[in-house]
Order: structure tokens, then C-alpha cells, then sequence
């Protein structure tokens, strides 16, 4: 005889006792953040009494409750363990913020947010990537030949102090196939080696460097990688993966940014504030297009949420990008080990 699911559910975990309330549609409502300000410490005591009830409970029905999550209609008895999940979710998060109420905070919870707050501030402001640029004098080295530049000294006088010798000069073959490759991201032809090994001038490694910068290749072979980090995609994702028509547009502006030799500092403005800085160049309103390159759900039934989330991934994405840092863990709590705040990241 086949059993009600709302019998299996009620196997698996007793009702919510009086007092207890459970914060699941709260928390997706809020999309995570509000709810869990709200909720505060006081939500452990119920994620802790759900999790007591399961454990005392007998297995699911069909297998041991480790096999419970694999079954095929594991969503009937889901909400009460996902009530309870989210709820101990919820509080560490608000914990992790270091914004509980001391009213509302566990006992030695107070010390232990201390902690980590004097934790945070000093390993934020003594790591080596938050400290002012300095100049340093390159060190001695003994074999003083092998330098070109100032900054084979650094790598040479690192070689020395462990008592390792220089590689070799790398063949006339060796060199242009490894830059070639490295450059342009294809290989030389038969007839480029011929006549580099021939050429026996001075300068003749510059200027095979510079031929290959020139050529269209090299925005090709490097703006990829840029790609990756703008997270560019010519789909929108999600279940319907709608192609974008004119997702080709930034790409090529990026290829061409390359190939152009743009200095830094306008491919970031371009990028970020195009249509604002530079509103009568097409290039600088394509470029803007680097907000907006992150998966979206356009069919979704809430659009204000939509929106949130698209600024949530320009936010993270401009951190990721310009920052070398990943600023998204900010949204819900300050970083603990970088000087990034919640109220920064808003």
C-alpha cells in the first residue's frame, strides 16, 4: 500500500514546536540579506531543535538518511530540513557579518567578533597588496653580462643566493617559436625561421617582436583572456540561453583595444563609464556593454530581483576585473581578511 507523503514527511521531521518559527520564506523573500539581519542569533536555537528532531527520527523511507537527499521524491520531505538548513545558514551569515545585535548574540560571541574584527583590520592593511608602491634599488649581482634589464637583476640575484646557474640562450629557432607562439598564439612558418636564423643583425629580435604586435593575431591571441575576465558570453544563460545578435560588438571592440595599444587607464573608463566620459564615440558606448555581460534570467517572474542581480554581478565582476579582488562576499559580510566592508560594497 502506497504511504501518504504527508505521513513520510511527518517520519521525518515533527512539527515546528510553539515558539518556533521558521524562517525559510522570510529569508528568499529577502533574497538572503534582510532576513538575516532580522533574524539575528536567535534563529540558532531553531535551526539547532530542527536538526535534533531529524537526527532522532528513523531513516526516510527507502534507504539510510545519507541515501535521503538521492531519492527521486526527496522534495516532499525537504522543507522541513531546508527550513532548518537556511536558518543556521541565516544566523552564520549575520555572525559572519559581525553585525548581531549584543542582545541577541550567543555567549562569547561578543570576544570571538573582536577578535576577528582586530584580525581583519591588521592582516588587511599589512598585506603587501594594500601597502603604498614602493621603489626598490635593484640588488648587486656578480655576473653582471647576463643583465639587460633591472629586472634580471631581481631574477638573477635570487639565482644566485641559491647557487643556481642561468639557462642557456635559447637557439634563433628556439626564440622565434617561442615568442610567435607566446604573441600570436599560432606557429611560425618554415620560411619566418628560415629567415630570422639568417639574419644576423643586432636588432633582429626587436624587430620580429614588433611584426608580430602588429599583426591582427595579437589582439586575437590576447583579448581573450580579457574576455574571460569580463565573463563575456553570447548567450544570455540560464534554462533558455537566448543568443545576444550583437554580443560580437564587444568582443571586437576589446580585440581592436589591443591591437590598438590603448593605454590602460581609458580601456578601464571606456569600459565602466563609456556612454558618460566619451558619449560621442561608438567604440566608448560598446564598451559599456562590459556591465551587462553577465548571465540573465529575462523571463524571470521578478524583475526588481532581476535588476538587483544584474547590479550584484557588475559590482562583483568590477571587483574581480579592475581590483584583483573578490568583493562579492562583502554583500553579505565585511571581508575578514581584506579592509572591505559591507557598507563599502553597497
Amino acid at each position: 500500500m502506497r504511504v501518504n507523503p504527508n505521513q513520510r514527511q511527518d517520519r521525518v521531521i515533527s512539527p515546528v514546536p510553539p515558539g518556533k518559527t521558521p524562517v525559510h520564506s522570510e529569508f528568499v523573500r529577502s533574497g538572503g540579506r534582510p532576513a538575516c539581519r532580522r533574524a539575528g542569533a536567535s534563529r540558532l536555537a531553531d535551526s539547532a531543535w530542527h536538526w535534533e528532531q531529524l537526527l532522532k527520527q528513523p531513516s526516510a523511507p527507502g534507504g539510510e538518511a545519507r541515501a535521503f537527499y538521492g531519492r527521486r521524491d526527496a522534495r516532499r520531505y525537504a522543507g522541513p530540513l531546508l527550513e532548518a538548513a537556511l536558518a543556521a545558514l541565516c544566523w552564520l551569515t549575520v555572525n559572519a557579518s559581525r553585525s548581531i545585535l549584543a542582545a541577541e548574540a550567543p555567549s562569547g560571541a561578543g570576544d570571538q567578533t573582536a577578535d576577528l574584527q582586530s584580525a581583519s583590520n591588521d592582516t588587511g592593511q599589512g598585506h603587501w597588496a594594500f601597502r603604498p608602491v614602493q621603489r626598490f634599488e635593484p640588488p648587486a649581482v656578480k655576473q653582471t653580462s647576463w643583465v639587460r634589464t633591472a629586472v634580471d637583476r631581481f631574477i638573477l640575484a635570487r639565482l644566485e643566493s641559491e647557487g643556481i646557474a642561468p639557462a642557456p640562450p635559447a637557439t634563433k629557432e628556439q626564440f622565434i617559436r617561442r615568442v610567435t607562439f607566446d604573441l600570436i598564439g599560432l606557429p611560425p612558418r618554415i620560411e619566418e625561421i628560415d629567415a630570422f636564423v639568417k639574419d644576423a643583425s643586432p636588432d633582429a629580435q626587436a624587430r620580429l617582436i614588433e611584426k608580430l604586435l602588429a599583426t591582427p593575431h595579437y589582439g586575437e591571441r590576447w583579448g581573450r583572456h580579457w574576455l574571460d575576465v569580463a565573463r563575456f558570453a553570447e548567450t544570455d544563460g540560464f534554462e533558455h540561453d537566448a543568443v545576444r545578435p550583437h554580443a560580437w560588438r564587444y568582443r571586437d571592440y576589446v580585440v581592436e583595444s589591443f591591437n590598438q595599444d590603448k593605454p590602460y587607464d581609458r580601456f578601464i573608463k571606456e569600459q565602466l563609464a563609456g556612454d558618460e566620459l566619451f558619449p560621442n564615440e561608438n567604440a566608448a558606448l560598446i564598451a559599456t556593454a562590459f556591465n551587462l555581460l553577465g548571465p540573465d534570467m529575462v523571463d524571470s517572474a521578478d524583475q526588481i530581483q532581476r535588476r538587483l542581480n544584474r547590479l550584484n554581478d557588475m559590482t562583483d565582476t568590477a571587483g574581480s576585473a579592475f581590483l584583483g579582488l573578490t568583493i562579492g562576499c562583502a554583500r553579505c559580510h565585511d571581508h575578514k581578511f581584506e579592509p572591505l566592508s559591507q557598507r563599502d560594497y553597497y
